[in-house]
């Protein structure tokens, strides 16, 4: 695994390796029984498969769906994508591809090709290839929908609107339009990696990227906020967000140039929140009522630096340390726009009072669920303890990322599941 790549995990799992100490006793509400949900990571999975030389078939696939049912969980989340490829035949994004080489010369953020000839990028480009090999024979998402319909499982595909850019793992749309990625604040440097959905461009491509997963029978679709450009772009300008549009429609409703004037960055925060608010409305009109939308909140600064990440509030999530979407979630909830929301929590100590306090209690309806990566075996602990307090009442439901550590051998997990 390449260093860029162990810092992108580490960030996102951050201090949730260290165990839960105490869990502050949360209240129990009548509620139904708790969904208890896995968000598969297709492309980790089969990575990680293909580490410990297990063949990726059908048969696999289905195993890891029966594995899940098997072990009391209620739903699927599906994460079908690798940054900007596809793991599925899809018709939209493209899918991930055998290459001889490492396509690394364009990639500034990472090194470019002073690092093609590094050990980890050579690991970077086996692993790709092995995914590019392996779903060749088969259409991986088709399989693994198939199975949990047999087994009444719900089946929601998982989008990252916002993790577009990775060395051999890019968005082709992207990189043949790069006006729609962020615009700096001087118009001379793009952020990469991030999509401006104030842009008709970048909101339509993810809205054809949805159609196609609802066309093939997914039973909703949820979202995520992780960005392997989380951080911001290496070079470049410090501020980002300042597309035209963005411009246009500030001045509009202020009166101010925020290319040559001083304004409020608060009020563009509010701007680019009621943006992403509208791509979520969009989205809504095309699921209809029987589709479920499941949106994002982050809880707590993802590193040390506050690039990437919020605070308890969740009402906000920070990319580049400089460009802030105002996250109007007690809204999404009221107007129906989302129907459930899906909250990663960036710390490790009473996350489950805390979303429940934080987010819970401000809403009159809509689920909320709680969101873990289990990576470390320390995070066990962590686990048990969230999953008894969500099940004493403190929320609608968990949903647990398994990164690697899916494989039916990694059964401490699916004995915590199942406990009733």
């Amino acid at each position: 695994m390449t260093q860029s790549r162990r810092r992108f995990l580490k960030i996102t799992a951050g201090a949730i390796v260290t165990p839960l100490i105490s869990h502050r006793q949360v209240e129990a509400t009548p509620q139904l029984k708790p969904e208890m949900s896995v968000l598969v990571w297709a492309p980790h999975s089969i990575i990680g498969a293909q580490n410990r030389g297990v063949r990726i078939d059908k048969d696999l696939i289905r195993s890891w769906i029966r594995h899940c049912g098997d072990h009391g969980v209620t739903s699927i989340f599906w994460r079908g994508s690798y940054v900007g490829a596809a793991t599925y035949h899809s018709k939209v994004l493209p899918v991930l591809e055998y290459a001889e080489r490492a396509r690394y010369d364009r990639g500034d953020e990472f090194g470019g090709k002073v690092r093609e000839s590094l050990p980890g990028w050579k690991l970077s480009l086996k692993e790709f290839n092995g995914i590019a090999q392996a779903i060749k024979a088969f259409d991986v998402l088709d399989v693994a929908r198939n199975e949990a319909g047999k087994r009444n499982l719900p089946f929601y595909a998982d989008l990252a609107p916002f993790d577009k850019y990775f060395p051999g793992l890019e968005e082709r749309y992207y990189e043949a339009h790069p006006d729609l990625w962020l615009w700096s604040r001087s118009q001379k440097t793009r952020y990469r990696g991030i999509p401006c959905y104030a842009e008709p461009g970048a909101r339509e491509h993810l809205l054809a990227e949805a159609r196609e997963l609802l066309q093939r029978g997914v039973d909703g679709i949820s979202l995520g906020l992780l960005s392997h450009m989380g951080d911001g772009p290496a070079k470049g300008e410090a501020s980002y967000g300042f597309n035209p549009p963005v411009v246009a429609l500030f001045k509009k409703r202020w009166g101010i140039d925020i290319l040559k004037e001083d304004f409020d960055s608060s009020k563009l925060s509010e701007l680019n929140g009621e943006m992403f608010t509208g791509m979520l409305k969009d989205l809504r009109q095309m699921l209809g009522s029987r589709k479920k939308l499941i949106a994002p909140i982050v809880l707590g600064e993802g590193n040390a630096a506050k690039r990437w990440g919020s605070d308890e509030t969740g009402k906000f999530v920070i990319f580049g340390g400089s460009y802030r979407i105002n996250l109007e979630w007690p809204r999404w909830i009221e107007e129906g726009i989302a129907d459930d929301l899906l909250v990663m929590p960036l710390a490790s100590s009473n996350a489950v009072s805390k979303v429940q306090n934080g987010i819970k209690r401000h809403l009159g309806k809509g689920r909320v669920f709680l969101m873990r990566k289990l990576r470390e075996r320390e995070m066990l602990t962590t686990l048990q303890s969230e999953l008894e307090a969500v099940r004493a009442g403190g929320l609608d439901g968990y949903v647990l990322s398994e990164h690697r550590d899916f494989e039916p051998a990694h059964t401490s997990w699916c004995e915590l599941l199942s406990k009733d």
